[in-house]
This record gives structure tokens, sequence and C-alpha cells, in this order.
């Protein structure tokens, strides 16, 4: 299982091969009520910024919203339950890399 690990506040920037998914952020459903990403990827002049809001649902799953979608560069962003955690995953459907930056908010305990 992927443990990528943010901590709140904290910004990661990994590059997502082309036609693949990548896990960004790993977080214990037990950990939080709501957390929020902003995410920006690129690839020369190419890109997309959004917003991700994730809400715990009773500890077994979870909610999200992805908004603020703006920019030209195909990409998806997806909170995913595995197990006792949550996965942040970025999608890349392009026939080329692109690069991510992630910036985490944590929204209630």
């Amino acid at each position: 299982m992927p443990t990528a690990r943010l901590k709140v506040g904290e910004k990661i920037r990994k590059t997502v091969p082309a036609s693949s998914k990548e896990t960004i952020d790993t977080v214990a459903l037990s950990k939080f009520r709501g957390l929020r990403y902003f995410v920006t990827g690129w690839n020369g002049s190419k890109t997309k910024v959004m917003d991700m809001v994730v809400r715990n649902i009773g500890g077994t799953s979870v909610e999200d919203s992805v908004f603020g979608r703006l920019g030209d560069l195909p990409l998806s962003i997806d909170a995913n339950v595995s197990g006792s955690d949550i996965l942040l995953e970025v999608t890349n459907p392009n026939a080329f890399d692109i690069d991510v930056e992630v910036l985490k908010f944590l929204m209630g305990r």
C-alpha cells in the first residue's frame, strides 16, 4: 500500500508519468473529519489548478468534491478508501509526464 503521508500545511511536488495514476497522500480515516487539497498540474504551457474537499463519513467511507477546475491540462484527482486509509490519487491521462504540486489542509479532527 502507498505510504506517501503529507503533513498538514505541507506541499509536495511530484512527477506523474504518462498514462498513469499516482498516490500523492495517504491519511488514516481515524485522523480527520475533513481535508482540503490545492492541486496544480503542469507540462510546458498547459496548466490545471483544482481545489478538493474530502469529508470522512463515519470512519468507513469518504465523499469528495473538486471545484475551481481551471486550465487546459487533462488531469484528475480522486479520494479513495483503501482499508483504514484514504488515498489521494492523481491520474494523468496524457501521453506525456506532468508535474503536480499538492498542498494539504486539515479541516477538523
